[in-house]
């Protein structure tokens, strides 16, 4: 049997910008190394402030001198074709001293027998 291991993280998801899924877009040919852009899946707004993606765009109506940044992001997940995934939804948060990391869980798969 196989041993898997999983992380069990409390997090501090702040402001989270939900996303259904992100959509990628080729970098135009000639700018700086044709890094791609990340867009929301449905609505195509911009997902990232920069080509690092170290980092959100601004939360709309704050402060355009002093912006304040999404927090997190959390990609939905349905079954209806409005969503890129299916199963689980995903969570990402940028910052490390948002998460502290709570257990380490090891544990293997069993199947289901079939009735």
């Amino acid at each position: 049997e196989t041993l898997y291991y999983c992380l069990v993280v409390r997090a501090c998801c702040g402001a989270p910008k939900y996303v259904k899924g992100i959509k990628t877009v080729p970098g135009p040919k000639g700018s700086k190394f044709g890094i791609p852009t990340m867009y929301e899946y449905n609505s195509g707004e911009q997902v990232f402030l920069g080509p690092d993606r170290r980092e959100l765009v601004p939360i709309p109506g704050s402060s355009r001198t002093d912006p304040v940044h999404y927090h997190s992001l959390i990609a939905e997940a349905g079954r209806s074709r409005d969503y890129q995934l299916k199963r689980f939804r995903e969570m990402a948060v940028y910052e490390s001293d948002r998460v502290y990391t709570e257990y380490l869980v090891a544990f293997t798969r069993v199947k289901a027998k079939k009735k």
